[in-house]
Parts: C-alpha cells; structure tokens; sequence
C-alpha cells in the first residue's frame, strides 16, 4: 500500500448499497446507503499490496449496517471527506458484492456487524 491505488485509499470507508449501482464512481450513488466497512475499530481500512496490481485488505475489517435491504454494490472512498456528488475530483472505486466483497449474507439490516470475509480487488491493466 506504499504506492498508487493503496495509498490513495488507506484510511478509507467501504459503502454498501441497494438498488442499481450508477454508470461511473464519478455519480452520486442514487440508493440508501445500507452499511459501512471499516477497520474492526471504525478508523480507516488498511491495504496490502499482494502483488503489483493487486490489493488486499490488512487486519479485521467490519460491516456495520444501518439499514434494511439486500446488498447490490459498494463504493469505496478514501479518508478525506467526500460529498457522494457528481464529480471527478474525488477518488472512488465502485464494486459488486460478491465479486470483489465478498459477504456471508447480503441481507443488510440496522444492528448487523460481522466480519468481512474477502475484498480482493485486481487492477485491470490498460491494452
């Protein structure tokens, strides 16, 4: 996590959603947020670098949800602030669940906390 990718989103939140997940991490998520992962202590998540290209989560992280409904897709933002409105500006990666998140349940509902059982997310390399 010392370069790229990894250090942009160290400190980061995981933000889980319903419903369709937008065209592009630059629009606003258009669904309830459902939970949020972060490291097993609420700070921020912390990133392993497997290889180049690939990142894996490091330590516990946990999903806290604060709502009801079923888990589509997520949204990862970095430790600053960031707005969840149209824009370029603000680094985000968005995700499938149970693709890269892998959940044992995707059915969300306010008091949950469980333990994440993969994030393994890969870089596509550009052609």
């Amino acid at each position: 996590s010392n370069y790229g990718l990894g250090l942009v989103m160290n400190g980061g939140v995981i933000r889980v959603y319903g419903d369709t997940r937008p065209n592009s991490p630059d629009d606003p998520p258009g669904a309830t947020e459902l939970a949020q992962i972060t490291a097993a202590d609420g700070s921020g998540l912390l990133l392993t670098v497997v290889s180049p290209g690939i990142l894996t989560k490091d330590g516990t992280w946990r999903l806290r949800a604060s709502g009801l409904g079923t888990a589509r897709w997520w949204r990862w933002c970095w430790a600053d602030p960031d707005p969840q409105t149209q824009s370029t500006f603000y680094p985000r990666v968005d995700g499938l669940v149970g693709t890269e998140l892998i959940l044992r349940s995707d059915t969300m509902y306010a008091g949950l906390d469980t333990a994440i059982e993969q994030f393994l997310f890969t870089l596509g390399l550009g052609t």
